[in-house]
């Protein structure tokens, strides 16, 4: 019976392509598109990192239990953010017609849905390697070390690639079932629980997220990945002062959804030890501190939802009497408390284990405070970025223009935290002081401009 399924799916499959193979051809240009780009700037970037480390160093920070713990922290951030994207959009989402067809009917869902589990494993499985090579041949190229990095890096890089492949279908698994763990080394069984409600669930969802990123209405595509509302519906905003009741919004919401303070407290601990660590330390690589400036502005907008929900809704009567402005800062209060908090204590902490001098703790936390400062102005730039520019729908620029437009609140906080503290551990306090000042004032203008500027958009 199941090799007589297989060619009734192959058939199918045949009747659908037209013969032609089409799916395939798709996978392989794919792979065409991901190699070049990466042999093309993967490998001149992985090169240039390494030929401005120092090799010695560099090797002994990847075998100590800095380089262990860095490695537990990406696999376990990755896991669950597999885990998170396999409940909105799992690894296996055939069209619509497919499922209400083929898959709904009496076959095997393991063979039915054989060729879209395939096609996400060849994927996954051959980026992963490629980025493995690329990472190991950078190193090998500029001699930090030897060929093996090539094969160790290929061969390490494919195994996380699985292993967070399978994680995410566990998370599609667990809509439909409460047993998921187990199935992580028996995709065949957690393929036949796939339900088809879910099924047609996230491939109509995975339709509009494409949508609203083609159109740049990132309220929408917000709205298809938020998590549902299911505790603390009883709580209500209760009469209070009137310069409380904004913050008392967002810690309802945030009452509501548990999940969003831990996630936006443990984002910002990662970003803010990250450039606490490149601060203290000039040998270490400016891209650390740069990614380290992209998870701290990612950690405080985890915290800003009613900021970015103030955007989304710009132009409805304000219901609570405030105006914009006033609004806007009220939503700041939160943030800084939950991730600006987080931010203070981490460069503190760091500091502390270098065994230095408390006037050196504090000015740790006093530079990680104009970081803070940069992130709230970058944060506020974002949730008030209004409507995607004309040059988002030209054929000839649109998906590039997209793309930056989406980004350039997160480049920008990139840059000017991560290149201040770079520059600060090398070169010690002075200029790059005032100017890191200089930033933050400017960055911090900006945001309230932007949200000066979407309230005069929605004026009548």
């Amino acid at each position: 019976m199941s090799a007589n399924e297989r060619a009734i799916v192959a058939n199918t499959h045949h009747v659908v392509d037209g013969g032609s193979g089409d799916a395939l051809r798709k996978v392989l240009y794919a792979l065409y598109v991901s190699a070049f780009l990466l042999m093309t700037y993967g490998v001149t970037l992985a090169h240039a990192f390494f030929m401005t480390q120092d090799p010695d160093w560099l090797r002994a920070q990847v075998v100590s239990w800095r380089g262990a713990l860095v490695l537990v922290v990406v696999v376990v951030v990755g896991a669950a953010a597999a885990w998170r994207a396999g409940r909105v959009r799992g690894p296996v989402v055939p069209v619509l017609p497919w499922i209400d067809l083929i898959t709904s009917g009496p076959l095997d869902r393991a063979i039915t849905l054989r060729r879209s589990w395939l096609i996400a494993l060849s994927l996954a499985v051959t980026g992963a390697a490629m980025v493995g090579m690329v990472i190991g041949g950078g190193a090998w190229f500029a001699r930090v070390g030897n060929a093996m990095w090539l094969v160790v890096g290929a061969l390490a890089a494919t195994a996380l690639g699985i292993v967070l492949l399978l994680v995410w279908l566990a998370g599609q698994v667990s809509m439909s079932s409460r047993v998921t763990l187990p199935l992580l080394s028996r995709p065949r069984a957690a393929l036949r629980m796939l339900r088809l409600e879910d099924l047609r669930t996230q491939s109509s969802r995975a339709t509009r997220m494409g949508g609203a990123v083609l159109l740049g209405d990132l309220r929408a595509l917000r709205l298809e990945i938020a998590v549902p509302v299911t505790r603390g519906r009883h709580r209500r905003l209760r009469p209070g002062r009137a310069w409380t009741a904004t913050p008392r919004r967002d810690l309802l919401g945030m009452l509501r959804a548990p999940g969003s303070a831990v996630i936006a407290a443990l984002v910002t601990l990662v970003g803010a030890g990250a450039l606490s660590w490149a601060l203290m330390y000039p040998a270490v690589p400016v891209v650390v501190a740069l990614a380290g400036g992209v998870v701290l502005h990612l950690g405080f907008a985890a915290a800003a939802e009613g900021l970015r929900l103030q955007g989304d809704n710009a132009g409805t009567p304000p219901l609570l009497g405030f105006s914009f402005r006033t609004e806007a800062v009220g939503h700041l209060a939160l943030p800084l408390l939950v991730s600006g908090g987080t931010a203070l204590a981490t460069a503190a902490v760091v500091g502390w284990s270098r065994e230095a001098s408390a006037a050196y703790v504090l000015g740790t936390v006093g530079w990680m405070c104009l970081m803070v400062t940069m992130v709230v102005g970058t944060t506020m730039a974002s949730a008030f970025r209004g409507s995607a520019p004309v040059q988002a729908f030209l054929p000839e620029s649109g998906p590039i223009a997209m793309a930056m437009w989406m980004a350039r609140q997160v480049m920008v906080a990139a840059f000017a935290t991560g290149v201040s503290t770079a520059v600060l551990a090398r070169t010690g306090p002075g200029p790059v002081l005032w100017a890191a000042v200089f930033v933050a004032v400017a960055l911090v203008r900006w945001g309230f401009s932007r949200v000066r500027e979407v309230a005069l958009e929605h004026r009548v």
